[in-house]
């Protein structure tokens, strides 16, 4: 089923965060394994849509029936279709028929439950050999997490102990971003976040 929040934004809007990439994928473009990419929890495409122009063959998996037709929609009308396999399916239905180059996921992991949170790590961490890992989302930390969640809020350092041995850590950082959710008095919610880059250097 749907997440029905996201699915209505996605109904009433296009392009709900922007159209830009997220500055991970940004940085990390040029180090990304050839070939190709799973974008867990695509949304309607922002990170999809620019990997695909730079030549990667890009599977979007997204909840959202509206989020995946809108990332085609724009993946066809930006001349990227056929470097696109979208689907949709929740994180914790999805099996990837193989192992891809790459992944990546950005600010979706503080919405699952546990058991939903380790099948996205899973997912994540099944790519190649010399392939990259790229992770970017908020902390469990206020604002934004309040102390009481029946949801996986990472910690930070956490990912290492899921991403240790056959690892290779690039990068991890801190840093504080604008969430999309606004205070009682309308100004957005400055929630630290972190990125997370690392290669597999053994399969």
């Amino acid at each position: 089923m749907a997440n029905l929040g996201h699915e209505n934004l996605y109904k009433a809007k296009k392009h709900v965060w922007g159209s830009k990439p997220n500055d991970s994928v940004l940085k990390y473009v040029d180090k990304l394994a050839p070939g190709s990419i799973l974008d867990l929890a695509s949304g309607d495409g922002r990170n999809t849509i620019y990997l695909a122009k730079q030549g990667f063959n890009i599977t979007a998996v997204d909840i959202s029936p509206t989020g995946i037709n809108n990332l085609k929609d724009s993946a066809e009308q930006q001349g990227v279709g056929e470097f696109v396999t979208a689907v949709v399916s929740s994180i914790g239905n999805y099996v990837s028929d193989a192992p891809l180059n790459n992944s990546v996921c950005t600010y979706v992991l503080h919405l699952l439950p546990e058991e939903e949170f380790g099948h996205a790590i899973e997912a994540l961490a099944n790519i190649k050999e010399n392939g990259i890992v790229i992770i970017e989302d908020f902390l469990k930390a206020p604002p934004l997490y309040s102390g009481v969640s029946d949801k996986h809020w990472v910690e930070r350092n956490e990912l290492t102990k899921y991403f240790g041995k056959n690892w290779n850590v690039l990068e991890y950082s801190e840093f504080t971003t604008k969430a999309k959710k606004k205070d009682e008095s309308g100004n957005h919610f400055e929630q630290p976040a972190f990125i997370f880059v690392a290669r597999k250097t053994k399969g």
